[in-house]
């Protein structure tokens, strides 16, 4: 009995360690610093934009946790951008429950400072994916084919009445902050690499906006559905790299949407009053004026980049020196429901040129000229901003 228990202890012992020898917690991050100059503005703006910690652990082969958490403009803000645990069932088939990254479009999933051009990310992924966008939620995900993979997630919806006319849906966001699940959404993606260095990518998202709460108070009689269409293509060769991304997106009920959470306004006027003493006295007073939105029942944009790493021409290095020429075109007022009218400062193209310098693959040093224009104002009387920034990831 005494040798049964002791092999059957030693066997306990044996097992934990191997247990413990499979597990492994790694740490990463990145982060960027940004210098804006507004051409013809006296504020020159120096932020360190980003500072983000990963943690990551492995249980085993099988089950594994991943988290970002976010501090921005050196602590004006903090976030949990992703915070989920992950069961890889085979190849074809995994589940994520947690924080989410919505698997929409190029930047929103692959957001480190060396993975892109340009020291900010690009307006239109800003105003219309909106990245970087994330919400609690249950996903699944896999590879059918060594060249096709796929993700499904139904997370927390958005929420209408934070929708606006310069970004449409994207301070609908709710952030995974207490987010209301009352409407359930739909997500995911498909990713197709037919040839070496080619990568076709479609995404979709579906869901409700208007919470339930203001359905059930009749403060408004609508759902709000919202559905967004994103593709993608990237493609490398050598030295050279394209990437172009269409988004296409659609507000159900915009004009109620309009009605029912109109932007409360407060202006300071001077009031005359007479005091105890007869005399008359103007003292600031707040008057509230309420006005619409005017949210688009229609969103849409491009985006355009070439780019060519000079590097080889010059040294025999691992280094990379990238030049590349973007164009941006989004319209967050592409259809407008009836009775309200499109603004056209909201018609934008920014054009930006610059440059990508590379030491490392995981470490950047960027410069680049943006030219930001609206069809209101037209394209000679665009903006004209310079940007440098550096940064860096590890996993």
């Amino acid at each position: 009995m005494k040798s049964f228990i002791t092999i059957s202890l030693l066997c306990l012992l044996f097992s934990q360690g191997v247990v413990a020898q499979e597990e492994n917690t790694n740490i990463g991050g990145y982060g960027e610093l940004h210098l804006n100059i507004p051409e013809g503005s006296l504020k020159k703006e120096a932020d360190f934009h980003r500072f983000i910690i990963y943690l990551n652990h492995n249980f085993n082969d099988k089950w594994s946790f991943m988290s970002e958490l976010e501090i921005e403009h050196a602590g004006k803000e903090v976030e949990l951008e992703q915070a989920y645990l992950e069961f890889k069932y085979s190849q074809w088939l995994g589940f994520r429950a947690g924080v989410l990254l919505q698997p929409l479009g190029i930047i929103n999933l692959y957001h480190e400072p060396p993975t892109f051009h340009g020291v900010e990310r690009p307006n239109f992924e800003k105003s219309l994916i909106p990245t970087t966008w994330w919400e609690n939620g249950f996903g699944v995900f896999g590879k059918i084919a060594n060249n096709l993979d796929y993700t499904a997630q139904i997370t927390a919806g958005l929420n209408a009445s934070k929708f606006d006319a310069k970004d449409g849906i994207r301070g609908g966001r709710q952030k995974a902050i207490e987010s209301f699940f009352d409407n359930p959404s739909f997500s995911g993606n498909l990713n197709f690499s037919p040839l070496n260095g080619l990568k076709i990518g479609a995404g979709f998202f579906m869901g409700n906006s208007v919470p339930a709460n203001d359905i059930s108070s009749r403060k408004i009689d609508a759902k709000g559905l919202i559905t967004l269409r994103v593709g993608s293509l990237q493609y490398s060769r050598n030295q050279f790299a394209f990437k172009a991304e269409y988004v296409l997106i659609n507000i159900g009920d915009a004009d109620k949407i309009n009605a029912a959470y109109p932007t409360i306004i407060e202006n300071i006027v001077p009031q005359k009053y007479v005091d105890s003493h007869g005399d008359t006295v103007t003292l600031p007073s707040t008057q509230k004026v309420s006005t619409h939105k005017n949210i688009a029942s229609q969103l849409n944009g491009f985006l355009i980049e070439a780019s060519y790493n000079f590097m080889p021409l010059i040294l025999e290095t691992s280094e990379e020196l990238w030049a590349f020429a973007r164009i941006d075109k989004y319209n967050t007022q592409a259809k407008m429901p009836i009775h309200y009218a499109a603004d056209e400062k909201y018609n934008r193209t920014d054009l930006t040129l610059g440059v990508s310098y590379k030491p490392t693959y995981n470490t950047v040093v960027k410069a680049d000229i943006q030219l930001l224009a609206n069809a209101k104002d037209g394209f000679s009387n665009h903006i004209k901003q310079f940007n440098f920034g550096v940064g860096y990831y590890f996993f």
